[in-house]
């Protein structure tokens, strides 16, 4: 088991599940993380997650500790997940939503995507189409970027988060369920 020396600051424990299915096992560089156990404390001003964490790719185990304020999630960007690394959780949510035959499993992980995307949006400065440079501090965020700017385009994601929202049932059109693509590809 490697221990990791790091505090890393996260707004609530969803966040800090979320960042597993994100983070690269130390051993392997693949993934997801998966939690195998969570202890809590509390610490002045909030409280310390220490999270056990397995690999689901070499079974490669870590302790993870986290710090967050007490009293509730706070609001705000995320200092422990960049902008790419949300968008990669929300077409997560979505290849799961689009496999997923049960359909109330399917509209919470549409939910969810469309939770991840506003996430995503915050790192957005109200008057720039794209994500300032600081917005990438994850892994791989910088390569993506540099690789594929248009991804990171704010009017692509406000689309698709409309088109989320209607399929979540917050808007005025009909899904298509009965397609076998990929839904959100403009491709």
């Amino acid at each position: 088991m490697s221990e990791q020396g790091q505090l890393l600051s996260s707004r609530s424990t969803q966040e800090e599940g979320l960042y597993l299915l994100v983070r690269p096992c130390d051993k392997c560089q693949a993934g997801p993380l998966e939690e195998i156990s969570r202890e809590e404390s509390q610490i002045p001003g909030g409280i310390q997650d220490r999270v056990k964490a397995r690999c689901n790719s070499c079974g490669q185990e870590c302790v993870l500790a986290f710090t967050r304020a007490s009293g509730g999630a706070r609001a705000g960007q995320s200092e422990l997940i960049d902008v790419a690394e949300w968008l990669e959780l929300c077409h997560h949510f979505m290849d799961l939503a689009q496999t997923n035959p049960q359909e109330e499993q399917s509209h919470e992980q549409i939910v969810s995507a469309r939770y991840c995307l506003n996430e995503a949006l915050k790192f957005y400065p109200e008057e720039s189409h794209l994500p300032p440079p600081s917005a990438f501090f994850g892994r791989l965020g910088d390569q993506r970027y540099k690789e594929h700017p248009a991804v990171f385009l704010k009017t692509k994601l406000l689309e698709l988060r409309r088109r989320l929202g209607v399929l979540a049932g917050k808007g005025p059109e009909q899904s298509n369920s009965g397609k076998k693509r990929k839904w959100w590809r403009t491709e």
